[in-house]
């Protein structure tokens, strides 16, 4: 095998849950330019890739965490970068004691087998170095600007004012209420009645 360094856009990434059909939950990443090659991770490898890309936190474990449904949005549009090997469909390879099928059997090892289809490879003890979209960071940066200034405005109109005076309350006021003044003469001295 040879494996080289290889960058591409990521054009989908597909996650397939372990189910009747399905032994070992998966996920696929596809690339722009390699349409037959497809980059197939177990998903505790792939939660790897997002944690030594800085993508992820240590406490996230499982493909069902908020966080990684954001990162896998994030993703597509963005690159992925590994030391792999394309392998064709049809060519020949020969199981060793990390394949899963010699881990379940061990009679298996060192047999023959035929790949049933072309993917690329990740060169054993290597991960994948995955980078946002710029269009994704931008609205994400976008996204948060906008958070932030709505919450600055929120919080403005909802502050009390310093220089406002409090209003007594009627069971705060405990003076008496002053006499209203007297009425004022009109121009000929005659007194205007109040009603």
């Amino acid at each position: 095998m040879s494996f080289d360094t290889q960058s591409a856009q990521i054009s989908a990434i597909r996650h397939i849950p372990a189910s009747s059909k399905v032994k070992n939950a998966i996920v696929i990443i596809e690339r722009v330019g390699y349409p037959n090659h497809d980059i197939v991770r177990t998903e505790a490898s792939f939660l790897i890739d997002l944690k030594n890309s800085f993508l992820i936190g240590n406490e996230v474990t499982s493909m069902s965490h908020p966080a990684v449904r954001n990162v896998l949005r994030s993703l597509k549009g963005g690159t992925v970068t590994a030391k792999l090997d394309n392998v064709e469909a049809g060519s020949k390879y020969i199981l060793d004691e990390n394949s899963s099928e010699v881990k379940a059997n061990p009679s298996l090892l060192g047999e023959e087998r035929t790949r049933e289809r072309s993917s690329a490879l990740v060169e054993r003890g290597e991960f994948l170095d995955l980078q946002r979209s710029v269009m994704q960071d931008t609205l994400a940066i976008n996204a948060e600007a906008y958070a932030s200034t709505l919450a600055a405005m929120l919080s403005t109109f909802s502050a009390p004012q310093a220089n406002a005076t409090a209003t007594p309350t009627p069971a705060e006021n405990t003076t008496a209420a002053a006499p209203a003044p007297a009425p004022a003469a009109n121009a000929a001295n005659v007194p205007v009645a109040t009603v």
